[in-house]
């Protein structure tokens, strides 16, 4: 059985709120694996 993952690729221009968008994604993801 495969296991699959969530992949998330964020882009946008410069001052489209990506930083705050992965701030708040990452406070959310509690009891998950997370890499960069």
């Amino acid at each position: 059985m495969e296991k699959k993952i969530d992949l998330y690729l964020i882009s946008g221009f410069l001052g489209s709120g990506k930083t705050t968008f992965l701030q708040n994604m990452l406070k959310n993801l509690v009891g998950r694996k997370v890499g960069f």
